[in-house]
């Protein structure tokens, strides 16, 4: 039976056996979504942050820092029923293959960053279960 998350303006499902912490700061607040795996998934507000691409290329050059042999592909989607930008990318760790998605989406006063990754092992499983807690995102105008 899925779990609802209704704070902070959001609203979405997830799955009852996942964890969720969330956090707030001065700059917004962070929503933390862990699987009994090793998916996760991570949904941060910005506020005042009109645009999200800046904060899009600052993830993806970390995750660059991090893996030297990252492939990233630029996409369009669209989350909370308005456009989002951001990169599917994969890479290695311990000889493990991994992606990741990362979205941007400008919401009332701010900006919303989708983070969403998991070892492609899962992927068949959480990979659509977050995809399927995207779909589910409303957010209040």
């Amino acid at each position: 039976m899925p779990k609802t998350f209704d704070r902070h303006g959001a609203r979405f499902q997830y799955p009852e056996n996942w964890a969720i912490e969330e956090e707030a700061s001065d700059e917004g607040w962070t929503i933390n979504l862990q699987s009994p795996a090793t998916a996760f998934m991570t949904i941060t507000y910005y506020a005042n942050v009109e645009e999200p691409e800046p904060l899009l290329e600052e993830a993806l050059n970390t995750l660059r820092e991090i893996y030297k042999e990252l492939e990233s592909e630029e996409v369009q989607d669209s989350i909370a029923k308005s456009p989002a930008t951001g990169f599917d990318i994969n890479f290695i760790t311990l000889d493990v293959t991994s992606s990741c998605w990362i979205r941007g989406l400008q919401v009332m006063n701010g900006s919303l960053i989708i983070f969403c990754q998991c070892a492609d092992r899962e992927m068949s499983r959480n990979g659509l279960v977050m995809k399927a807690i995207c779909t589910s995102l409303n957010l209040d105008d």
